[in-house]
């Protein structure tokens, strides 16, 4: 799914996200420089690029070959040595193909790990590539009953649903039971993520065409019900028009921490 669109866009947007989540990796551990650091689920690699540029040693891991591609070109870009492996987040020999020069002292992931159906073998795969005392941080979006990102595809997809896969990581309680066979000391902190387009006839042409998860939906419908889709888009995305045309609004998200135990 994740190979559709385009997400070296979706990426560029959540580039504040993995800023926030490396801020709270280097407070854990008292900075990144010689840090061994696995970026999980890591698509075009921007947790891995910056953390590579604070100085740690950086492993990223994805499941889709495209995404990881463009990852690489990147970090050969910005001349950044990272290793790139390619595989289930949730197979215990992607863990240990990720962390083959040694255990990392901390894993972090970017609204990626989330979308991993099997969350128990996910976590296990996490705490494995993990040395005892290591970090484990990560950021999940909370439920979209009102996000414009989200109301529209209801129809369609239970997108608001608190149970749905990604959003059930920023539930604390069940964040804590997941963790808690693996991990001590979890810390759950309430963050919002700040988008903004020029219009709400462009921020609709985004979601349509830009982003995986929209499109994936958009294939399994007819021309007509993706007209109709889209107008309800550009209602929803009218609501949040600032006094300039633009359209503003923020997405509730969690940053969780937790160590290995």
């Amino acid at each position: 799914m994740w190979a559709r669109g385009d997400y070296t866009q979706v990426g560029e947007r959540l580039l504040p996200m993995g800023a926030v989540l490396l801020d709270a990796c280097e407070r854990a551990v008292g900075g990144l420089t010689a840090t061994r650091l696995v970026d999980a689920a890591c698509g075009v690699g921007n947790v891995a690029l910056q953390a590579a540029a604070r100085g740690a040693t950086v492993t990223g891991v994805d499941l889709t070959p495209e995404l990881l591609a463009l990852a690489a070109d990147r970090a050969d870009r910005a001349g950044h040595q990272i290793d790139w492996v390619t595989g289930d987040l949730a197979d215990p020999a992607t863990a240990d193909r990720a962390t083959s020069r040694g255990p990392a002292d901390v894993v972090a992931s970017c609204a990626g790990h989330a979308f991993v159906p099997d969350t128990a073998a996910c976590t296990a795969a996490i705490a494995q590539m993990l040395r005892s005392g290591g970090l484990f941080a990560y950021t999940a979006w909370e439920r979209w009953p009102d996000d414009p990102f989200g109301r529209p595809l209801a129809p369609y997809v239970s997108v608001c649903s608190p149970d749905l896969m990604p959003f059930a990581w920023a539930d604390e309680q069940v964040a804590g039971a997941r963790l808690t066979p693996f991990f001590d000391d979890v810390r759950v902190e309430h963050r919002r993520h700040d988008w903004e387009f020029a219009s709400a006839r462009g921020a609709a042409d985004w979601v349509m065409h830009v982003s995986p998860l929209h499109v994936a939906v958009m294939e399994g419908l007819t021309p007509a019900e993706r007209a109709a889709l889209r107008g309800r888009f550009v209602d929803a995305f009218t609501e949040h028009v600032d006094g300039d045309g633009a359209v503003r609004w923020s997405t509730p998200y969690v940053l969780v921490t937790a160590r290995r135990r």
